[in-house]
């Protein structure tokens, strides 16, 4: 019987120091709390042409296109021409903008390109989505051919529009 009565014992010990374990919460390890998941930024869409096309500008003449973004973002604009005797200049208006308009101070002006390079390139960095106005002027001697793109590279504030 003496040993009957040990193993009671021994088991009554068990019991005994589990139990006090888990009352205590001392009962296991426990594992640090998982951080956060970082949310993943959204990509910003591609670039993308907001305007291009062709047409002929006399000499003297000027020449305009109205064009929308609906995101804000950087400006790439891209005129070029046939003959290099001739000098076209480029400005980029905000709003739908007559060049006597933006001459008189009426509606900013986001950039503009009046070197003799060819082709004629300019850059509106940070531009807000809206309306904006292409202007090209002839400042050649002879009737010109010409052609225009626009590209928009969305930016870190691009905001729809």
């Amino acid at each position: 019987m003496g040993g009957f009565n040990t193993r009671v014992m021994s088991g009554s010990l068990v019991v005994s120091v589990a139990l006090a374990l888990f009352g205590c919460g001392g009962g296991g390890v426990t594992a640090p709390p998982l951080p956060a998941p970082t949310p993943t930024p959204t990509p910003l869409p591609p670039p993308r042409v907001v305007s291009q096309g062709s047409d002929s500008l006399g000499a003297g003449r000027l020449g305009r296109t109205v064009f929308n973004t609906t995101l804000g973002g950087r400006l790439d604009v891209t005129v070029d021409w046939t003959d290099e005797e001739n000098d076209l200049d480029v400005f980029v208006a905000q709003g739908d903008c007559t060049f006597e308009r933006l001459d008189a101070g009426q509606c900013p002006q986001a950039g503009s390109s009046e070197g003799t390079a060819k082709p004629e390139k300019l850059i509106v960095p940070n531009a807000p989505a809206g309306t904006y106005t292409l202007l090209i002027v002839n400042g050649g001697q002879g009737d010109e051919s010409l052609s225009w793109q626009v590209v928009l590279t969305p930016g870190p504030a691009a905001t729809s529009r």
